[in-house]
């Protein structure tokens, strides 16, 4: 079972950062990379490969959701998606707090139920 206290330290683990927005998408995004590189997707402004341009949008699936967030105007904008197979079924924006509430939610039960994902807990947390 997920422990409320494991969400809360996660949630506020991936917020921590998101007062500074210039870097924010950059630090977000390499965490997400390091911590969980087979479930992450960074989009950045030079394409795929240029590692030293700016993050526009970083993409976490666990199952067949998919927590988005990106670079806008106002600063970003965070998504929650269900996704079958590469299909969208649906799609939810919402304000950051809930985001990182709901991906930290999704991160502790996938730290539960797979040792890569404790371990990748560990590296988000730390």
């Amino acid at each position: 079972m997920t422990e409320p206290a494991d969400v809360d330290a996660l949630a506020a683990s991936i917020r921590a950062d998101s007062a500074d927005l210039s870097v924010f998408l950059e630090v977000l995004a390499a965490k997400f990379e390091d911590a969980l590189p087979n479930l992450t997707t960074v989009d950045r402004s030079g394409g795929r490969f240029g590692r030293r341009s700016r993050v526009e949008r970083v993409s976490v699936g666990i199952g067949d959701r998919k927590f988005l967030v990106a670079r806008a105007s106002t600063g970003v904008t965070s998504e929650i998606v269900h996704e079958v197979r590469g299909v969208r079924l649906s799609g939810d924006q919402v304000d950051f707090d809930t985001w990182s509430r709901a991906l930290a939610t999704e991160l502790a039960l996938y730290a539960t139920a797979e040792s890569r994902g404790r371990e990748a807990l560990s590296r988000l947390l730390s």
